[in-house]
């Protein structure tokens, strides 16, 4: 994964198995955990396994990481 900078535009997507829970174009973030914060509450309905995808489209890479939330 290459590096966030607040002037990047970010395209955010949180999935648990097949359903997309939130999908958000993001610009200000500076670290996947800012992002992990705007998106949590979206999740906050179930608890499992989720898949966050970040695609930065101003430095041209995209990220897929596994995140466990519980209640």
């Amino acid at each position: 994964m290459g590096t966030i900078h607040t002037s990047d535009i970010l395209f955010a997507t949180l999935s648990c198995g097949h359903n997309t829970i939130s999908r958000r174009i993001l610009t200000g973030i500076a670290s996947v955990a800012e992002i992990v914060k705007l998106l949590r509450p979206d999740s906050l309905s179930r608890f499992g396994l989720y898949t966050l995808e970040i695609r930065n489209s101003t430095a041209g890479w995209s990220h897929r990481k596994q995140l466990t939330f519980g209640l």
